[in-house]
């Protein structure tokens, strides 16, 4: 069996693709130049290899035949804080990307007519909207989208 065939089919183990995902987070880390992950590869390994959500994303990943969009990934919860244990979870790649594509989008929204007119308000991403408008990421993102006509009693776009 040649190394590219043996490595591929490593890929696709359940103890192949958590060192891939810790190697990710370690190569992401250095390129952003942020703390390593809190936990070692080992550490890693242990916690997740017979974890139940682990193991349902796993065999979701096999029965779609090992589609990037199944591909499990690592999400930080909190996209301000590193890898630490209680900031990360498993989701699909799909998920994650459609998570961080919210997170990072820039959102304004428009305050209610007044006497000298609208009143402007822009926040980094959709996320922080939320979080200082107290108002859910789904509705922001409909009122952007133009799906709903206010979220929050405000109307929304993005910049």
């Amino acid at each position: 069996m040649s190394t590219k065939s043996y490595d591929e089919k490593y890929r696709k183990t359940k103890h192949g693709l958590l060192r891939r995902l810790y190697h990710k987070q370690v190569i992401r880390c250095k390129r952003k130049s942020w703390s390593l992950p809190e936990y070692t590869s080992q550490e890693f390994l242990d916690f997740y290899h017979d974890d139940w959500d682990f193991e349902d994303l796993y065999d979701q990943w096999v029965e779609h035949d090992y589609h990037k969009d199944f591909t499990p990934s690592v999400d930080r919860k909190d996209p301000g804080r590193g890898y630490v244990w209680d900031n990360i979870q498993l989701m699909t790649w799909q998920d994650n990307n459609k998570k961080g594509n919210l997170e990072t989008r820039k959102a304004v929204y428009y305050s209610k007519p007044h006497l000298h007119g609208s009143r402007l308000m822009s926040y980094d991403s959709v996320s922080d909207a939320s979080k200082a408008m107290g108002c859910s990421i789904s509705l922001i993102v409909r009122s952007c989208k133009s799906e709903t006509t206010t979220a929050g009693g405000h109307r929304w776009d993005y910049l």
